[in-house]
């Protein structure tokens, strides 16, 4: 019967916790943010510009195997 009059408190605890948590994080600006939304726009698109390189040699590739 003392577990369950302590889960209250132990869910309030949580939560303060989880705030005092949120307190100490450093968000970043929003000159920041867009930088690193740039940064992310531009490394996914060169990968997928090498991704679609790859692609296209392993198909000439497996197309020049398969009609010989």
């Amino acid at each position: 019967m003392k577990k369950i009059l302590n889960v209250p408190k132990a869910i309030i605890d949580f939560f303060r916790g989880v705030f005092q948590e949120i307190n100490l994080v450093n968000f970043p600006s929003l000159k920041e943010g867009g930088k690193m939304t740039y940064i992310v726009i531009l490394v996914t698109t060169l990968f997928t510009i090498i991704l679609l390189g790859l692609d296209y040699l392993f198909t000439t590739f497996r197309n020049y195997l398969t009609t010989m």
